[in-house]
């Protein structure tokens, strides 16, 4: 069966058993007892039959069904049999719960003293900063941990939109419950928005946005989580359940009202279609009701109707979820939350869903992650909508985790003055750059294809962001325009596809004749190729792909225009060792020498032969770099009893490739003879006299002189590990510590004192060192070098080998 016709067959098995058919099908009505609860049907076969959120009803032929229910995190299945011969078949209401664990069982003694405590104590005002609206904090552990051990849980803090602490929830005055490890705080507060600061464990602080609303109290009820820190305990602030009430009432729980709230958060997080549309449709006509008359009472009254607006906050985003959106219930329902809690973040952001304009700017980020995409996508249109130097700015690109809340990692303290980003009109802009943004994109991305290499292009954008002191946002469009630039040079790369190429064409009639198509034309390739960018670059895609506000995709693109205009000073280039498997955990450990440190050392264990012959062979390169191989590296047997002979032996010692994305390395001395033949022994990325010179002076046993026994440079670690991890090297952290950092012990080397002109010395600039030492690049043997390379206990012309050397 094709997928047409399965399609067609599940289309009519669906039609057949839902349709009413007044001779032969029975009303089936499931009510789940949650507006937000999908309901699934499924017949004897396993198929799906029908689908319904709150409740179902539906007709269906007389048989054996198996209904299943999910509200939240509850899942519940129920057998029917559905009897022939009666008009309708009314299922018993589940019993789901999704209530947040914050929440004690009412069943026993304890969790209904509980209760009553959490709902006196709600109504008691413990910190006043502010008034016009409250906010309830309540944190509680589970079971029976021991509150004196996990104090991170109460570790939680309430901050204004100037960052400034109002209330600390584990020291300021408040209450705790003794014996059940639960504290609670009401905070007085003038309506708007704030920060909930909670401990996290190895993450530092996490933070989310809690509104105030006038005449409402916003309750905050939050458990324990290890943050996957071991032996901590901090409050989730992912899973806290969120409810209002109005100011006096406290939070006197209603707990089908908190099921309700905790199942459309959980639905609303997986992106499940399951908007209450009956229960909303009900609420939006008993608002109608309510008179529209002038005055507050008017409002007051339709608070006393709708005790916890968050119902239709929630209501209103898991509309937007649905495949066929209700704009008019979505309007009504809007407007009536505007009535009832003006001002509020999250109601803003679906009044922007629900296609009104309006001037609302968001300053402090909402409450909701969905809210807070829909803020993102339509700063699109509107830049200022989230100001540049706004919270909301610098958390943008800090969001944390899952969960149906927005959860941020605390930004750190400013260091530099917020950039000022390029003047917007707050009035809609066009859907892409336009002509003069689209320039200045293609711009940056010439530059940063020209910049990219092969290999390794994401250790090169960590250190050129590194390098250009970039922020969070600048370097995220930085890495999404260098994506685009790495396109670019892949659909270059297929220039040897076309016709007018005559490898192409044979290629692609290969092609074809084996799997009876035919390859794309390269031009047609390239033009895609640019069509896709280009559609890659537009406002809509960086904005939604980034996850961050317009007016910082602006901003980063201006400075990255500015910055990437000059040269982009990189660190040194220099080679790196490559060390065998039984190497790799050897101790190194550094042992003082009395007098001068050393430096040009040969690794004992490592020397070769003394007259040893040395057959190289290239595996890769042009005639013009072996040229270059074959010029300079006799220099050592000019100076060490060893010889070098060119050639094609497929069992020679030394086996070099070219390949420029793999840096410039060597294995050290008799190293070299344990690499299987088919894999080089040395890579000169880079070719010159210094370089050939010094990676064959890896080749014969020496090795760096900054690794001998004594050490004496002072490293700025961070900074040799922010250049080498970037271009042109690409080092990874053991490559880093191996070659810089790692010292040799004494009995394993022969070396001499310093010389600052060794072929061996890296160049080391003076931003690596803590001390001021440095070193300039060295191109030539120095007359240390030349001499120690036929010293007695190296490569002498004459006698044998000193051991031990002296």
């Amino acid at each position: 069966m094709g997928v047409a016709d399965w399609i067609g067959s599940m289309s009519r098995r669906w039609s057949s058993a839902s349709s009413p058919q007044p001779s032969s099908t029975v009303r089936l009505v499931a009510n789940a007892g949650h507006p937000t609860a999908e309901i699934m049907l499924f017949d004897g076969n396993f198929a799906a039959v029908a689908h319904a959120v709150g409740v179902l009803d539906v007709q269906v032929a007389p048989g054996l069904y198996e209904l299943q229910y999910k509200a939240g995190r509850s899942v519940q299945e129920q057998t029917v049999r559905v009897r022939g011969g009666t008009a309708e078949c009314i299922v018993p209401v589940p019993q789901l719960s999704t209530r947040t664990t914050a929440l004690p069982q009412r069943t026993t003694d304890d969790g209904r003293k509980l209760m009553q405590w959490v709902a006196d104590v709600s109504q008691q005002v413990h910190t006043a900063p502010g008034q016009g609206s409250e906010l309830f904090i309540f944190s509680r552990l589970l079971g029976k941990e021991d509150p004196s051990t996990h104090v991170g849980i109460f570790d939680v803090q309430v901050k204004d939109s100037n960052g400034l602490v109002i209330a600390d929830f584990g020291k300021d005055a408040g209450w705790y419950k003794e014996g059940a490890g639960a504290r609670a705080h009401t905070i007085a507060v003038v309506p708007g928005t704030y920060v909930l600061s909670a401990a996290a464990g190895s993450l530092g602080r996490l933070e989310q946005a809690v509104h105030a609303v006038a005449g409402w109290q916003t309750q905050v009820l939050l458990t324990p989580t290890d943050y996957g820190t071991e032996g901590f305990k901090g409050a989730d602030l992912r899973r806290g359940a969120v409810l209002m009430s109005l100011q006096g009432r406290g939070c006197s729980i209603d707990a089908s009202a908190v099921d309700w709230v905790e199942a459309a958060k959980v639905a609303l997080f997986a992106r499940t279609p399951a908007a209450p549309i009956a229960a909303l449709r009900d609420a939006v006509a008993e608002a109608d009701a309510v008179p529209q008359s002038e005055g507050t009472s008017v409002d007051r009254l339709l608070a006393e109707k709708f005790t916890n607006p968050m119902l239709g906050i929630l209501g209103g985003h898991l509309l937007l979820l649905e495949a066929k959106v209700d704009i008019d219930l979505l309007q009504k329902v809007v407007r009536n939350l505007e009535r009832l809690v003006p001002g509020h973040p999250d109601v803003a952001a679906l009044r922007y869903a629900a296609g009104w304009q309006g001037d609302a700017a968001f300053p402090m980020p909402p409450m909701l992650r969905s809210s807070w995409q829909l803020v993102i996508d339509k700063s699109v249109e509107h830049p200022g909508i989230i100001p540049m130097d706004s919270y909301s700015a610098r958390i943008a690109t800090l969001t944390w985790g899952g969960g149906a809340w927005l959860v941020w990692k605390a930004p750190p303290a400013e260091t530099r003055p917020v950039r000022a980003a390029r003047s917007m009109a707050s009035g809609k802009s066009s859907v892409a750059f336009g002509a003069d943004r689209g320039k200045q994109i293609a711009e940056v991305i010439d530059k940063l294809g020209k910049l990219l290499p092969r290999h390794h292009a994401d250790r090169y954008i960590t250190a050129l962001a590194r390098r250009l002191d970039l922020d969070a946002s600048e370097t995220r469009v930085l890495r999404y325009l260098a994506s685009a630039a790495r396109q670019s040079q892949l659909a270059s790369e297929l220039s040897p596809l076309s016709p007018s190429n005559l490898s192409g064409r044979l290629y692609s009639s290969a092609y074809g004749w084996v799997t009876g198509r035919h390859l794309p034309d390269a031009n047609q390739v390239l033009e895609w190729a640019k069509d896709a960018r280009d559609q890659f670059l537009l406002d809509s895609s960086m904005v939604k792909a980034l996850g961050i506000p317009q007016s910082a995709v602006t901003t980063a693109v201006d400075r990255l225009s500015t910055l990437l205009k000059g040269e982009i000073p990189m660190a040194p280039k220099v080679c790196f060792d490559r060390i065998l498997p039984k190497d790799l955990n050897k101790v190194r450990p550094s042992a003082p020498i009395a007098g001068a440190r050393t430096r040009a050392a040969f690794e004992i264990a490592k020397l070769w032969d003394v007259g040893k012959t040395l057959r190289v062979r290239f595996m890769s390169g042009t005639p013009e770099q072996k040229d270059i191989v074959k010029q300079f590296a006799p220099q050592w047997a000019e100076h060490a009893n060893i010889k070098l002979v060119f050639g094609n032996d497929q069992n020679s010692e030394i086996r070099i490739t070219f390949d420029e994305n793999d840096g410039a390395w060597s294995y050290i001395g008799t190293d070299c003879a344990s690499i299987p033949v088919g894999q080089p022994t040395m890579n000169l990325g880079w070719q010159d006299e210094g370089v050939v010179l010094h990676e064959f002076g890896h080749a014969i046993g020496l090795i760096h002189e900054h690794q001998n026994p004594e050490g004496g440079i002072k490293w700025n670690k961070p900074a040799v590990i922010a250049d080498l991890s970037g271009s042109p090297n690409f080092w990874d952290a053991a490559t880093i510590e191996h070659n810089m950092f790692d010292t040799y012990d004494q009995d394993q080397i022969n070396g001499t004192s310093l010389d600052k002109k060794s072929i061996m010395l890296y160049a080391i600039p003076q931003s690596w060192t803590t001390d001021g030492f440095s070193s300039k690049p060295n191109e030539k043997l120095s007359e240390v070098d030349k001499k120690f390379a036929h010293n007695q206990c190296n490569y002498p012309f004459q006698g044998p080998r000193k051991q031990p050397c002296t």
